[in-house]
């Protein structure tokens, strides 16, 4: 389904839609959303930034409703906007992605709110969260051009 949504509306429209995110920088980083047309909702979690051209790689995971109410629900915002206890939130976004074992994708865009993105199915070895923004910006070569070789076109994608 997921990947069925994006070839309809890959370059017309976003397809994702209800974006929660837990960390900001200049773009959703982690958080939660939903599928647009579906009432499916997804984790994702930015494992690279390139600053130069603005280009994000995020790990995106299916999870329920159920556990997106929960999440969200966990949300205690200081007076600024600021999640009061980001520690909490993020260690059950953290733990989400640790005991995952369904379908993984991978997402490169510069935005999430955008209608220009590239999506692929990878296999579960190559899930792996990034816990902070510092470290999706400084992520060894090595990691990249292996996140950006998934991309290559693969039957199904």
């Amino acid at each position: 389904m997921f990947l069925d949504v994006y070839h309809l509306n890959k370059g017309i429209k976003p397809i994702f839609s209800d974006i929660d995110s837990i960390d900001w920088y200049d773009g959703a980083v982690n958080g939660v959303f939903r599928l647009d047309q579906t009432n499916q909702w997804f984790l994702f979690c930015m494992v690279y930034f390139e600053l130069n051209i603005r280009e994000r790689i995020f790990f995106v995971i299916e999870t329920s409703e159920e556990w997106k109410v929960e999440f969200t629900g966990m949300f205690q915002y200081h007076e600024y906007g600021w999640l009061t206890n980001y520690d909490q939130v993020k260690a059950k976004m953290r733990s989400a992605f640790q005991n995952y074992a369904g379908d993984v994708y991978l997402v490169k865009a510069r935005t999430l709110e955008g209608n220009e993105y590239e999506i692929v199915q990878i296999p579960l070895e190559h899930l792996r969260y990034v816990d902070t923004i510092e470290e999706g910006v400084d992520q060894d070569e090595a990691f990249v051009s292996r996140l950006n070789s998934l991309f290559i076109e693969r039957p199904g994608s």
